[in-house]
């Protein structure tokens, strides 16, 4: 890595915790911190590769909200970058129960994971569910509902 590399890696990562120290301040001083600031908080965590204090917060936030969707997306994400796909979905449909749609990229977002786990069926459901929430996504979901009843050989 060249210094002048180096150096805008530095300065980047010095950046990130400085918004980092921001962002927590101004949540330990609200008393009912909002979804953007709680999603934001996530996203630097999450840009500072400190997964596992992200899924902490995630986890506090949940045990007084356990009904918040926004902070069950928030989990999925987090899982997902862990690896850990069906702790993802889980959260995510969890997400769905509590009526969170987020115009149809939740159930973009849950057939793409039945996918990973060749579970056509599911996933063509929630492609159909998307694709019924945002016309703009029938590209997408109509490649994938073709891709998966071809796999299924159900047409």
């Amino acid at each position: 890595m060249s210094s002048t590399s180096l150096e805008r890696t530095q300065e980047e990562h010095r950046r990130l915790e400085l918004l980092k120290k921001v962002v927590l301040q101004k949540i330990q001083m609200t008393a009912s911190p909002s979804a953007a600031l709680q999603n934001l908080n996530i996203a630097v965590l999450i840009l500072a590769e400190r997964l596992d204090e992200a899924q902490k917060y995630i986890e506090q936030q949940l045990k007084s909200k356990p009904n918040d969707a926004n902070m069950l997306v928030n989990q999925a994400i987090v899982k997902l970058k862990l690896n850990d796909n069906n702790g993802g979905l889980a959260a995510l449909i969890q997400a769905k129960q509590r009526n969170y749609n987020l115009a149809g990229a939740l159930d973009l977002s849950i057939a793409a994971l039945y996918d990973l786990q060749n579970n056509y069926v599911s996933a063509i459901v929630n492609y159909k569910s998307a694709a019924a929430s945002n016309s703009a996504l029938l590209p997408a979901t109509n490649l994938a509902l073709v891709r998966d009843l071809l796999k299924l050989k159900d047409f």
